[in-house]
This record gives structure tokens, sequence and C-alpha cells, in this order.
């Protein structure tokens, strides 16, 4: 069982008859019990470690040489200030209106987001992205998103854990614009407390 709350996990992740649980947090440590249990006999097999990444993410941050490169094969402008915003898989978190404020409010950054399996914002922020003078490129679900992390300045993102977690390695910094209640939350104190991030949910605010 691999546990990817970077708060409390939530209870439903307890899993009885795992023979291993691999988790980013101890519940333990928490002064709380261990959150997901394995098979009775086996307490030894809760295992505390790192949220699993893909293999584009492990080379971290780009170097300069690297990221010009990236935002080259993305078909960005290298000397912009980029900003990346993804609502995960799924698309979530009404990237379109959170595009367009960026757009309207911010207008020396250029803008790429990617939308997942969200096919209705994709097709609404295209036909904004026709009036906005390159500033604004649309994605769907991108099978590189290690890519377009490595050559952010900044990425924007729900606080979904795995989105957290490559962004950590890409070194990117990252505002977190929303987040599910209960055991996300645990990834917007994470990032605010470290100073790798800002928690601002309203749009107005970012």
């Amino acid at each position: 069982a691999v546990i990817t709350d970077l708060g409390v996990p939530h209870a439903t992740w307890r899993a009885d008859g795992a023979d291993l649980v691999v988790t980013p947090v101890s519940g333990p440590a928490r002064g709380r019990p261990a959150p997901a249990g394995p098979r009775p006999g086996a307490a030894d097999k809760i295992v505390l470690t790192g949220l699993p990444v893909g293999r584009g993410f492990r080379p971290g941050p780009a170097t300069q040489a690297e990221r010009d490169q990236l935002r080259r094969s993305a078909g960005q402008r290298e000397s912009a200030f980029l900003v990346v915003l993804t609502g995960g898989g799924e698309g979530a978190g009404r990237l379109g209106r959170r595009a367009a404020a960026v757009l309207r409010g911010v207008p020396d950054v250029d803008l790429a987001v990617i939308c997942g399996r969200n096919a209705r914002v994709r097709r609404r922020l295209a036909r904004l992205a026709a009036r906005s003078d390159g500033r604004l490129t649309v994605r769907g679900f991108v099978p590189d998103m290690a890519a377009w992390l490595r050559c952010a300045d900044l990425a924007v993102s729900k606080a979904g854990p795995g989105t957290i977690a490559e962004a950590a390695c890409c070194g990117a910094p990252i505002l977190l614009m929303s987040h599910l209640p209960g055991q996300e939350r645990g990834g917007v104190l994470r990032v605010t407390r470290a100073g790798a991030g800002r928690y601002p949910p309203r749009t107005s605010q970012l």
C-alpha cells in the first residue's frame, strides 16, 4: 500500500492485509496511531520514505542551458518569465478563470496551462490563446510534465501531493490555489512552512 497524502492520511488508506506500507509521513511520529497497517504480525513493514515520482523528475533542477533547450522544445520563449498552471490529470481547479486572471493581471509573464483530460477547459482556453499575443500555451494531458516543470519559473496548481513532489524535485516554487478538504491541507502546510511556495486560494490573491 503506497500512501501519497502529505498530511495525516485519510482513514480509507488503511490496509490491514498489506505486506508492506510505504508512507511519506509518519503517523506515530505525530503522536497518532499509524494511518495504515500491514497484515497482522508485520508491524515492522511500515516504511517511511518520500513520494514516488517518475524517472523524468529524478535529474532535479535544470541548468540554464537545459532550461533554454526545454523551452525551445516546448515552443516557449527563453527570455520570458514562464508560469505553468496545472490542475492535475483531471484539469481541476477553475483553470479557465485563473488563467484569464493571470493574463489580465500580470502582463509581463507567459503562461502555459496543462489541462489534463479536461477537454472543456482546453477548448475554452484555446479561444483565449488566440487573443493572447503568444503569451498563452494550452496543452491537454502531457507525457512530459517533468520537462514543463523543469523549465518553469513558477508552478501554479491544486495541492495534489504528486504535483507538490514533482515541483520540489524540479526546484520550481509553487503557488497552491486549492486543496481537497482534510488530507491535502497537510501538503499546503508543508509547502508554506518550508518557504517553497504560497497558498493564495482566491483568484484575486493569485
